[in-house]
């Protein structure tokens, strides 16, 4: 048998013997991967529709997940995290208030038991020296600041607007800005949970003009904390034994003007 011949059999039995067994091209891998990816992706998705005590207490990464979405760079002052539902919402909301010649910004949006934690011992080490380590350290930071685990922006649901400062939202623009939302918000699912003592809330912070929180999620939250949490599970960050003696629960977490 010539060369020529030889190697032409030799291929044929090649493709016959090894055709079975070649690699898959990449489109099959890709639509294999991808498959795999939209399975795994609605096991997240149905495990996140929980509300576990280790979320509403925020010991989660909003980044992972799927309830949550980046807050588009127009409508917020940081990259931040919201719900997707919170997110759209304020979105009609603000489309609304432009039209009255108001400009609505969310400032600070989702933030995580250990995002908390920072923001808390930072202001427990700057007070120890004035107020102590017990219950009057803690109830000084509770004034304007939650309590690492109590806090609604835990859940993706609270939003902080246009300014921190009490003093903005009584003249000029922020009193406009404050005067349209308690008037509109309500149309769009928002609440001024931590409204003045006047609307009859005596217990928990101090008024917030700029706290607004969606109420349609975060009401069932709420719910969700009273039967999932107590103060025992408040641990791991200074002052966290004071968690009982400052009545947490009962006048931080509860002490809302919306349920």
């Amino acid at each position: 048998m010539n060369r020529g011949k030889f190697g032409l059999i030799l291929g044929f039995a090649t493709v016959l013997v090894f055709g079975f067994t070649q690699q898959p091209s990449i489109k099959q891998l890709w639509s294999n991967t991808k498959l795999e990816n939209e399975l795994n992706h609605a096991a997240f998705n149905q495990n996140d529709s929980q509300i576990t005590k280790a979320f509403l207490m925020g010991k989660f990464f909003a980044a992972q997940d799927a309830r949550f979405g980046l807050v588009p760079a127009g409508m917020s002052s940081k990259a931040m995290y919201l719900q997707k539902d919170v997110i759209m919402a304020f979105q009609t909301m603000r489309r609304a208030a432009m039209l009255a010649g108001i400009d609505l910004k969310i400032i600070s949006g989702t933030r995580n038991f250990w995002e908390q934690k920072a923001i808390w011992e930072r202001k427990w080490t700057a007070n120890v020296n004035q107020y102590g380590t017990g219950a009057g350290n803690a109830r000084h930071i509770l004034l304007y600041s939650s309590m690492p685990g109590s806090s609604r922006h835990h859940w993706g649901t609270d939003l902080d607007i246009n300014s921190l400062e009490p003093g903005y939202f009584k003249m000029g623009r922020g009193l406009a800005e404050i005067t349209w939302l308690r008037k509109h918000a309500k149309d769009y699912g928002f609440c001024e949970v931590y409204s003045p003592r006047s609307t009859g809330r005596l217990a928990g912070y101090e008024p917030e003009a700029w706290h607004w929180s969606y109420i349609p999620l975060s009401s069932e939250y709420l719910k969700a904390y009273a039967n999932t949490v107590t103060v025992a599970d408040f641990t791991g960050f200074y002052g966290s034994n004071k968690a009982a003696e400052v009545r947490i629960i009962e006048d931080f977490v509860q002490g809302v003007a919306c349920k």
